[in-house]
């Protein structure tokens, strides 16, 4: 092990260099926590995957019925699964995962009071129990859009670079909410419901066109609304590209940066106040 490695101890007050060598050097306890996570769920499904594909396919189903053929909802002549889907899958992973993170410290008390590692590897390994749904769910959407044939903006590969956002800004807002669980668990619950019942101020199966100008901002400061909107905009030639989600773009970026430092700061207390 090298010096940054043996540097490393729990009350120092490591530099960020440091930090990151740290948790790189650690990735593999992530891995094991969080591919160990994924095998057990799997391993008590019978369904196996196909649970994931039949999660998607019944929200779309539900969504299409309702938003699509019931309500006609103008989604500027995209067909409404190529619309909705790629709400539903990112909706669904940025849920679950920041579900997972706000417990992740509690639930794993001891383990932490056993061992020694970064802490926040622990909650790096949250990013990956959800990812086999995540990925399948984008892997469906490809095959509709190859069904459907639709074209194309000429900038439909920056889609890729919001299919990547989402996990980081999830890992940024799962990590304010699992320090706020730290210092109270009842305000971290309080916390998950809040942004779980934001669901219905996202465009997961509704365009942002259809909220007022005057309520717009609401979106605009939304992280998770400016990755869909932003995704819909660079992959389809219809949808037009709104600005004003670069907003929710940097606030979701500033607040990785905000949990990233502020868990490194408080990593030292973390045992003793679990």
């Amino acid at each position: 092990m090298d010096d940054n490695h043996k540097q490393y101890k729990p009350k120092d007050n490591i530099s960020l260099v440091v930090y990151l060598t740290s948790i790189w050097h650690y990735r593999r306890v992530s891995y094991a926590l969080g591919f160990g996570e994924i095998k057990n769920r799997y391993r008590k499904n019978r369904f196996g995957f196909l649970y994931a594909v039949l999660q998607v396919a019944i929200a779309l189903g539900v969504y299409w019925a309702i938003f699509g053929v019931i309500l006609k909802v103008n989604t500027q002549g995209i067909p409404y699964p190529l619309f909705a889907l790629p709400g539903i899958v990112m909706w669904q992973y940025f849920s679950a995962t920041v579900s997972q993170m706000s417990q992740a410290l509690h639930s794993s008390e001891n383990l932490i009071s056993k061992l020694y590692f970064p802490r926040i590897n622990l909650l790096v390994s949250q990013l990956l129990i959800s990812l086999p749904e995540y990925i399948s769910g984008l892997l469906i959407f490809a095959l509709v859009l190859i069904f459907y044939a639709t074209p194309l903006s000429l900038i439909a590969f920056t889609g890729l670079l919001f299919i990547i956002l989402l996990p980081l800004m999830t890992f940024g807002i799962g990590l304010c909410v699992s320090m706020v669980s730290l210092y109270h668990r009842e305000m971290g619950k309080i916390l998950v419901q809040l942004i779980q019942f934001s669901f219905f101020i996202t465009p997961v199966f509704f365009p942002g066109t259809i909220i007022p100008d005057t309520y717009r901002f609401i979106l605009y400061i939304n992280p998770v609304a400016a990755i869909m909107e932003l995704f819909r905009a660079s992959l389809f030639i219809n949808m037009p590209f709104d600005k004003g989600f670069l907003i929710g773009l940097g606030i979701g970026l500033f607040i990785l940066l905000f949990g990233f430092l502020f868990f490194k700061k408080q990593e030292p207390q973390i045992t003793d106040m679990l």
